[in-house]
């Protein structure tokens, strides 16, 4: 609260300063609608400063109901009346209450939630969708089984024995392989369901035995009169005829090295790529089939004479009578088509 200045207090006449402070002092700390504190304030014990009449205006002292107190600054509520007291009888199924009306819980019946019936105990009957216990159909105590090998017969502890069928052509469907006494490891079972020993099968003697082949194949062993083993082998001594495509993933040709003067024969047999390296004047003849091909590295061939099969035809020079002039070191390639030997110069090499 401000202080106001009396003129008992002051000892003297108010100055017109001093009256206008103690007015607006009193207009400051004026009580309106708004926050309210307890500055000041007095009011009866066990009450409630607020407002309870509907609409805005002074605040007012509310009066705290049964049940309630108020003490040290809190609010306290007690009572609430005596609790209900349940009972459940489970012959009848009814739920009784100590304060109200009692109730008869309802069965499970298929259409509702309920209680679930008496079972009569055991262990075959279940709780059906309608409510009732029942044993599912085709349960209850197991169903042991038999069987007897002789007869086929498959048996049942609690339905209709059934006797398997046996295989056989009459019959379209699966069916037992039949007994066969033991016959031996000779028989096998026939599409019409009987054992037998297949055509041309079971045991025997060999008389004589043998195999015959071209000149491309080696054959040993053969003829076989009892036992033994033929033994057939590629004849690569032998020159072979393949009159069809072949493949082949690698080719490895025969390499050979010739004399290096005289008289030399061009003859593929000794190899595919054949060397030479000169000492001297060397004379060529012609030992090549239509149809093989040999390839020849020449050494020193400027520094002597060569002579080459007669006659030949040279490709790539400027005749065809007419052979390259060689270098130092030199490859030549030979080939016979028909019985026509044709050369010709591949290159030098250093």
């Amino acid at each position: 609260m401000a202080t106001i200045v009396t003129r008992a207090g002051k000892g003297s006449a108010l100055t017109h300063t001093e009256m206008d402070a103690n007015f607006t002092n009193l207009n400051n700390d004026k009580l309106e609608s708004g926050a309210v504190t307890t500055s000041g304030l007095t009011m009866a014990t066990g009450k409630l400063l607020g407002r309870s009449t509907a609409s805005t205006g002074a605040v007012e002292e509310i009066t705290l109901g049964s049940g309630l107190t108020l003490s040290s600054g809190t609010l306290t509520a007690s009572g609430g009346g005596a609790g209900t007291d349940l009972g459940y009888t489970a012959s009848t199924r009814l739920l009784t209450s100590s304060t109200g009306t009692d109730v008869t819980l309802p069965l499970f019946t298929g259409t509702a939630p309920g209680l679930v019936n008496l079972s009569g105990g055991g262990t075959t009957n279940f709780l059906r969708a309608d409510g009732s216990w029942a044993a599912p159909p085709s349960g209850g105590a197991g169903t042991d089984l038999g069987y007897t090998p002789s007869t086929q017969l498959l048996t049942s502890s609690t339905g209709t024995d059934v006797t398997l069928p046996l295989f056989s052509t009459t019959n379209t469907n699966a069916g037992l392989v039949p007994g066969n006494s033991n016959l031996g490891a000779t028989y096998f079972l026939n599409a019409d369901g009987s054992w037998a020993i297949p055509a041309g099968g079971g045991s025997g003697t060999v008389t004589s035995v043998a195999v015959s082949s071209s000149g491309s194949i080696t054959v040993g062993g053969s003829p076989i009169t009892s036992s033994g083993t033929i033994t057939v082998n590629l004849n690569t001594a032998n020159a072979n005829s393949f009159t069809g495509q072949q493949t082949f993933k690698e080719i490895k040709e025969t390499t050979f090295t010739l004399a290096t003067s005289g008289t030399i024969a061009l003859d593929p047999a000794n190899g595919s790529i054949q060397s030479s390296v000169l000492t001297g004047n060397p004379t060529f003849t012609d030992s090549l089939e239509a149809g093989q091909t040999l390839v020849l590295h020449l050494d020193n061939g400027s520094s002597y004479t060569v002579q080459y099969p007669t006659p030949m035809t040279w490709v790539g020079t400027t005749s065809s009578s007419t052979p390259p002039t060689l270098t130092a070191n030199d490859v030549l390639v030979f080939w016979k088509f028909g019985t026509t030997l044709y050369g010709a110069y591949v290159g030098s090499y250093v």
